[in-house]
């Protein structure tokens, strides 16, 4: 059947089929979006195998229910979408420029220490450090802060009890250069059961951009030596910028490695740690980043929403905040931070997991888990 959703081209199909045992109604709906673009709704239900489908109550509820679904769809104007897009990436270019060696070193705090918060009740810490250095701290090298470094290295010891009778320990470690051109991390971790079990993970990554030459077809053939000669027999080659990501996990969750090309607005996961301490504070703006999940396994568009100071609620306490949402992908559920107007990150809500993250110090943390590890995460094995 052909119907009109509004002003949206509806293409109906229903069939019944039989697989094995099982007697199944399918209906769907083909949406026309344009002449190349369509979009595809399926609702499969079990049906009678002899006797007509329309005689059958339950597949006229069922009939009438996917009606009244499709009745519902309207198709979004993605230009609206896609200029939104533009407007922020275009504020993220120019704040990529201040991400410099002056502002990055202004931007470190030696030491801090958070609370996990799940519906109020503590659920965990971290111990953060921050520092200069050149690498992470591997085994057989100096692992201290290097002031002459030329890159950020952050260090994050975590312990978590998501569930009664469960604790996960992680030690991490990310490394960035000052020109952004090299990333490096490693997160090892261990999750203890009730039974006693233990089980490792690990992930591991880095990041190279690199100013190779590579084949263009659109290019004239020939090259000129460095005498001054002209080689005729050379394919066209133009100089490109090619920015690569490799992640490989291990243990629990293990997944082959990936290698994966990055677009120029991707963020290395230490810039995603200091991001609020990097944009600008003194005005709303958006912006769009590209960043590594790892709960997705995936390169993903990050959302960053910088709000307007206001008053805020953190901790049962009343205090003065700029906003920052913070979504991965377009609908994703939001992370508000909340910074101090003098940069002081003060803590994080996520209202949809009930997760809230709050700025502590060492002497609250040990009065509240007494066999806190609040020692600076181990150095990395040499890869």
């Amino acid at each position: 059947d052909f119907i009109n959703v509004g002003e949206v081209e509806v293409g109906m199909i229903a069939t019944r089929s039989t697989v094995g045992m099982e007697t199944r109604l399918t209906q769907r709906a083909l949406v026309r979006a344009s002449d190349l673009l369509y979009f595809n709704f399926s609702l499969v239900s079990p049906a009678p195998r002899k006797g007509r489908v329309e005689d059958d109550p339950e597949c006229r509820r069922v009939v009438d229910l996917f009606g009244r679904i499709i009745d519902t769809v309207s198709l979004i104007d993605q230009e609206r979408i896609k200029e939104e897009q533009a407007q922020r990436l275009y504020r993220t270019r120019l704040l990529l420029m201040r991400f410099n060696e002056t502002n990055l070193r202004n931007a470190l705090v030696p030491e801090q220490w958070w609370r996990l918060q799940r519906d109020g009740k503590d659920i965990g810490y971290s111990y953060v450090v921050e520092e200069v250095a050149s690498d992470l701290p591997r085994r057989g090298m100096a692992t201290g802060p290097d002031p002459k470094g030329n890159g950020v290295r952050v260090g994050v010891r975590s312990r978590a009890y998501p569930e009664p009778g469960v604790q996960v320990d992680t030690e991490t470690w990310i490394y960035v250069s000052f020109d952004r051109r090299n990333e490096v991390w490693s997160n090892i971790g261990v999750i203890s059961g009730p039974d006693g079990k233990k089980e490792e993970f690990g992930e591991f990554g880095f990041a190279d951009r690199e100013i190779k030459r590579v084949l263009d077809p659109q290019g004239e053939p020939g090259e000129q030596r460095p005498d001054g000669s002209f080689d005729a027999g050379q394919p066209p080659l133009r100089v490109a910028d090619r920015y690569t990501l490799s992640v490989t996990r291990t243990g629990h969750g293990a997944r082959p490695p990936r290698e994966i090309d990055l677009p120029p607005f991707y963020l290395p996961q230490a810039l995603n740690h200091l991001l609020c301490r990097l944009v600008d504070l003194n005005e709303p703006k958006t912006f769009l980043f590209a960043s590594w999940i790892s709960d997705r396994g995936e390169v993903m568009k990050r959302y960053i929403d910088v709000g307007a100071e206001t008053t805020v609620t953190l901790d049962g306490k009343k205090l003065r905040a700029i906003p920052i949402r913070d979504r991965v992908g377009y609908e994703g559920s939001p992370t508000v931070h909340y910074m101090s107007p003098d940069r002081r990150y003060l803590g994080a809500v996520n209202e949809e997991s009930r997760i809230t993250i709050l700025a502590s110090d060492k002497a609250t943390l040990e009065r509240i888990w007494k066999n806190a590890d609040l020692t600076r995460p181990g150095v990395v094995e040499r890869k």
